[in-house]
């Protein structure tokens, strides 16, 4: 038989699991601080580069996928009530599973059938952190973190709002540019997130989305073309936090709306 692989060094501990790799204190699971709670196995490295636990299917065809599963204690059979991190095959093609496609990689949640209960995937931070959001990236892992698509903000007055990139645009909604040649009232259109205000008037009064119309979270991103020396903001039923008294030409400011407290802050 041929070797299949490097040497590791595996112990099987009769009270806790299988340890796989050096670890000081082998009997609790831990190499530092409190030792784990129960865990089943523990696998431990010491390299300048990223360490893994691999699974890989090398099958192509239309049902292969390679799955990371967890089950509850009252699952009938596999194919219901499981949590399944996994990729799917090159050649994927499951009408069960038409939501992913070949080299998709996802995350499922089912509860048991018949288990009355929600099923629902949680998503949660705890409050150890200095930040606690959640945030979302497309198009590349090399961003900066301030480049996020969309963001749950975790931490401050800002906490629990979502706020999405500049520039967001839905159906209906796009950027807006205006062109105001003398001191007037500018109303923002509803659900924009984007605006870029050209103005020969000595002020301007931007008004934004009323509180009973503003979604929750809503981000709305102002930028002058030219420098506007007294600019103030209204929003019918909600008030600003740190809306600047003047705006220079082509410096953004983003502020973000908390329905919660009925107010706009800087985002």
């Amino acid at each position: 038989m041929s070797n299949p692989g490097p040497v590791v060094n595996q112990t099987v501990n009769s009270s806790f699991g299988i340890v796989t790799g050096t670890v000081t204190q082998q009997d609790n699971f831990s190499s530092r601080g409190t030792p784990l709670t129960n865990p089943n196995g523990q696998y431990t490295a010491n390299v300048n580069n990223y360490c893994q636990v691999s699974n890989q299917n090398l099958s192509a065809a239309a049902f292969a996928s390679s799955d990371h599963i967890v089950y509850p204690d009252n699952i009938l059979s596999d194919g219901t009530g499981f949590g399944d991190m996994g990729i799917c095959s090159s050649g994927f093609s499951q009408a069960a599973y038409s939501v992913t496609g070949p080299n998709d990689a996802y995350l499922f949640a089912s509860a048991p059938v018949a288990s009355s209960t929600s099923g629902d995937w949680v998503y949660a931070t705890d409050s150890s952190g200095t930040s606690n959001s959640h945030r979302w990236y497309v198009n590349g892992f090399n961003k900066a973190i301030g480049l996020y698509s969309a963001k749950i903000t975790g931490t401050g007055v800002a906490s629990g709002m979502f706020s999405v990139c500049e520039g967001f645009a839905t159906p209906g909604s796009s950027k807006v540019v205006s062109d105001i040649t003398a001191a007037t009232t500018y109303t923002i259109p509803a659900k924009c997130s984007y605006a870029y205000i050209t103005t020969s008037g000595a002020s301007l009064a931007v008004t934004y989305p009323a509180a009973a119309a503003a979604i929750d979270g809503l981000r709305v991103t102002l930028v002058m073309g030219t420098t506007n020396a007294t600019t103030s903001a209204l929003s019918t039923g909600a008030t600003f936090v740190g809306f600047p008294a003047s705006m220079t030409a082509n410096v953004p400011f983003t502020c973000i709306y908390h329905h919660a407290t009925l107010k706009w802050y800087p985002a």
